[in-house]
């Protein structure tokens, strides 16, 4: 879904994820997603491309489609305001701050964010919604 709000999907780089080749569904997704700096693939230089993606995961790789469209999203607060914010891995603690700010997140109903939990379709669905309005 995110690829596609970024425009023209490529096969253009060299750049292979350990786990990945041509003839998977999302191969050319995951290789613009990386040429694009949307993904960075896990440190094993795999893309986990059958994993189950993570809210806080899906947080980042909203907010890095965000700064690739050019929307603004920087966020200058010390805190998320959500009850289990030390729960965020570090590397997603600025995005997730920055997505709250900006109206693309708000977490569930008892001011947790759940970063380790599972991200639904629904909940994908809502974060690329919420960012494609603020191309308009």
């Amino acid at each position: 879904m995110l690829i596609g709000t970024v425009g023209k999907i490529e096969n253009s780089s060299n750049y292979q994820f350990s786990d990945t080749n041509q003839n998977d569904w999302f191969y050319v997704y995951a290789v613009t997603a990386y040429d694009k700096g949307i993904v960075k693939g896990f440190p094993d230089n795999s893309f986990g491309g059958e994993n189950i993606i993570t809210r806080q995961e899906m947080a980042v790789l909203v907010y890095r489609t965000a700064n690739v469209l050019g929307i603004s999203v920087s966020d200058d607060s010390k805190t998320s305001d959500f009850v289990d914010e030390s729960s965020i891995s570090d590397y997603a603690v600025l995005p997730i701050k920055a997505m709250k700010n900006v109206g693309i997140i708000s977490g569930m109903p008892d001011g947790t964010f759940v970063p380790l939990g599972n991200a639904t379709r629904a909940e994908a669905a809502v974060m690329v919604s919420r960012l494609l309005q603020k191309l308009r």
